[in-house]
């Protein structure tokens, strides 16, 4: 009798394992994760403002997109499109770069997840500046590498809150080869969203 019940409790217990295996989550292979922001910013007063008066308007979109290649490990792209203008002035940045993200047991279904994430940006930008009465322009490039860690909380099956502590190094390169770089450190919050396939 008592190995009777062993055979139904592992048979219980393996039937639980498989059922939560084969059951859909964000972390799974071939999961598309989707990030983003849009910002629109109006700037005005004595700090912004031009001799004319013009305010200062800012547009900034940042989409992002992964896949998981296989449970836990997602590989994408991130970009950003940034449009300043003030008045006959215009500024613009362009720019996309690779995204891994690794979710330590991402194998299955949980309610949060860690993860570590590492990226980078190449941007391309131009700014317009006044010179006597002659409008001109500066190109320049920077690139962006960044890495960090966090943790993603479900919300629901398909949309994650994240918040991450990252370290960023970025290195700005203008037309005249005249290079600056610098780094920083944040903290951010975020959500993320998910499509896959229901088992």
């Amino acid at each position: 009798m008592k190995h009777f019940l062993l055979v139904i409790v592992v048979f219980l217990l393996s039937f639980c394992v498989n059922a939560q295996d084969s059951e859909s989550y964000a972390t799974q292979r071939g999961s598309l994760s989707l990030t983003g922001g849009l910002s629109f910013s109006s700037l005005g007063g004595d700090r912004y403002e031009n001799n004319d008066g013009d305010r200062r308007t800012i547009i900034n979109f940042n989409p992002g997109i992964s896949v998981f290649v296989v449970p836990s490990l997602a590989l994408g792209m991130d970009a950003s499109i940034y449009m300043g203008m003030q008045g006959d002035y215009t500024d613009t940045e362009f720019g996309v770069g690779p995204k891994i993200t690794y979710y330590i047991a991402g194998h299955r279904k949980m309610k949060a997840y860690p993860f570590i994430e590492f990226s980078g940006i190449y941007y391309s930008g131009t700014d317009e500046y006044l010179s006597g009465s002659e409008i001109k322009s500066n190109t320049y490039n920077e690139l962006d590498i960044n890495g960090g860690m966090g943790l993603m909380v479900m919300l629901g099956s398909h949309t994650g809150m994240t918040v991450a502590l990252k370290y960023e190094t970025n290195t700005y390169t203008y037309a005249d080869n005249d290079a600056r770089k610098g780094n920083l450190i944040s903290f951010a919050f975020g959500f993320r969203s998910f499509i896959f396939k229901n088992n």
